[in-house]
């Protein structure tokens, strides 16, 4: 079925087919389009390398340019590159096609990751099918490190039951612990469904099987004890319901991490995991090794210390979900704080004051520069601000150059 879409195209088209494929030359066997291929392992018109494949992105060579991305996984990698090609040949240059790239973020309750309390990784996908749960624990085991990957998966009532044991053996064959918990039960009995998963499984000490979804989410954050451990939350993804016996209750698989998850603004906990291993990652951002002194300093040149002492609390409070609990300008001020700490040669500021009061801004501007004085600053903004601060000034508009200072 799909060849024949191929075969029906004139010369005027052009045709695209991934080589890695086992079936990809197939498809332009009969075509009479222009012919082109994508590749991560052979030779190709568009070529792409996978350099990092991590729980928060891809970074890839495409065609020799490396671009960053939100997206997870080798399928992906190959869908950003069937991307790339496709815009190319559609006649987008090469620039604008990666920028946005970089841009795309996965669905929602696709692959969705947060990290926990203690460091470990929380996964939340909408995989709810045999080759869905086998694709998104593949992918998972491609990237994780030692650690050890606990699934929590239940099935839906009065939907086909022949995948219910299917779906077990899959979680437990790509699992160092399986849950087996309630989905959508439907009309159904919860407990029945999961004695049909447990057909497919082997009983032993790293099998659970919990009834009440909230529970098993809870166990599995217990149970993580490594920052290494993962936990995958399979089966309902973006839905914020649970359906039993024809009535939908509010239930949000995000929302019960959210419980467990405890994010810090700049934490003094995060100040002692600096110390014993010379970097951390705070919600939002990498810092290097820093001392005490530094860690003060950046606080106070962008007024986070402000932040604190207005509400009369220290580098331990807590950041709500996207940030509710600040104003957007102390938001922008945290996200700067977080920025300085990485301590990198080169700091790129793209309309990052916007949101701070005007005076404030002009002054933690100013400080900022002057931290950031033995380094180099690019600063992208729509507003004009006083050019004694820089060496260089450069206008544009409507992407041509209309003034240059020094």
């Amino acid at each position: 079925a799909k060849k024949g879409f191929f075969d029906l195209l004139n010369e005027k088209a052009f045709s695209l087919t991934n080589i890695d494929d086992r079936n990809g030359e197939k498809m332009l066997e009969s075509t009479k389009s222009r012919k082109f291929t994508y590749s991560l392992s052979r030779m190709a018109d568009y070529n792409a390398k996978v350099i990092e494949n991590s729980f928060f992105g891809l970074l890839l060579n495409i065609n020799g340019k490396e671009v960053s991305t939100q997206l997870v996984g080798q399928f992906n990698a190959y869908n950003l590159l069937a991307i790339y090609s496709i815009a190319e040949l559609c006649g987008l240059k090469q620039e604008e096609i990666l920028v946005g790239l970089s841009k795309l973020k996965a669905a929602n309750g696709r692959f969705e990751t947060y990290r926990l309390k203690n460091a470990s990784t929380a996964i939340i996908d909408y995989a709810h099918t045999p080759d869905a749960l086998l694709n998104v624990i593949s992918t998972i085991n491609e990237i994780k490190l030692e650690g050890k990957l606990i699934t929590i998966v239940g099935c839906g009532g009065n939907r086909d039951k022949t995948k219910r044991p299917e779906m077990a053996k899959i979680a437990q064959e790509g699992s160092d612990i399986v849950i087996l918990t309630s989905d959508n039960p439907r009309f159904e009995n919860p407990e029945e469904i999961i004695e049909d998963m447990k057909k497919g499984v082997v009983d032993n000490e790293n099998l659970f099987c919990i009834t009440d979804r909230r529970q098993a989410i809870k166990l599995a954050t217990q149970l993580a004890k490594d920052k290494n451990d993962i936990i995958l939350i399979a089966g309902k993804g973006h839905e914020t319901y649970q359906e039993i016996e024809g009535v939908k209750h509010h239930f949000d698989d995000k929302e019960e991490v959210f419980l467990n998850i405890q994010k810090y603004l700049l934490s003094d906990a995060g100040k002692k995991m600096l110390e014993e291993n010379g970097h951390r990652t705070w919600y939002g951002g990498v810092t290097s090794k820093a001392d005490e002194d530094i860690f003060n300093k950046v606080c106070s040149i962008t007024r986070v210390d402000m932040i604190i002492k207005k509400r009369d609390s220290n580098y331990s409070l807590l950041v709500e979900e996207n940030g509710f609990n600040f104003s957007n300008g102390e938001r922008q001020r945290i996200i700067l704080a977080r920025y300085l700490l990485r301590n990198s040669n080169i700091y790129i500021f793209d309309e990052a004051f916007g949101q701070i009061d005007i005076k404030l801004e002009r002054d933690i501007l100013s400080d900022v520069f002057n931290y950031l004085k033995n380094k180099t600053v690019i600063v992208i903004s729509h507003r004009l601000y006083n050019n004694n601060l820089f060496d260089r000034v450069i206008k544009l508009s409507g992407g041509n150059l209309i003034e240059e200072k020094v």
